[in-house]
């Protein structure tokens, strides 16, 4: 239910949420242990869903903690704003459909060559999709519980 905050893992295009969308992608960044065989030269066999969920993020080249303390300080206010202007998983899921038909966010059909460019055009829209995650799913935790949301 809030995988719908990864664009892709809700869309509504006819490539299963960018899996099917090859990516040859020039990147430092070695790939996860059962990618392996697919990294050559420093280019990555891919796909743009794979891109979202984890080059994007780990071409800032931060351990978990040191991204999450990077995230933290950010002002919340905007983001709590966004965070709860959908409410439901349906609407979460149409707010990553919009995100998707965004011009850009797709490469063009013809360019499937990507560098460190994208990543970092997309990084800021990533890094707030991860937060508006994170309070989504803090609200409903609480919700779940029985606990009233902490003051922000």
């Amino acid at each position: 239910m809030l995988e719908c905050n990864q664009p892709l893992h809700a869309n509504s295009r006819t490539d299963a949420g960018g899996n099917r969308f090859q990516i040859s992608l020039r990147t430092p960044i070695q790939p996860e242990d059962y990618a392996r065989r697919s990294y050559v030269d420093g280019v990555m066999a891919t796909n743009l869903h794979s891109v979202w969920d984890y080059y994007i993020l780990a071409s800032r080249k931060l351990d978990l903690d040191d991204y999450a303390a990077a995230l933290a300080p950010q002002p919340q206010a905007p983001l709590e704003q966004l965070a709860h202007a959908a409410s439901t998983p349906l609407q979460w899921a149409e707010e990553s459909c919009r995100l998707t038909e965004v011009r850009g966010f797709y490469p063009p059909e013809n360019k499937h060559r990507m560098t460190h460019h994208y990543l970092d055009q997309m990084r800021p829209l990533a890094e707030q999709r991860v937060e508006i995650g994170a309070i989504r799913l803090a609200d409903l935790l609480n919700r779940t519980l029985g606990e009233q949301p902490a003051a922000r």
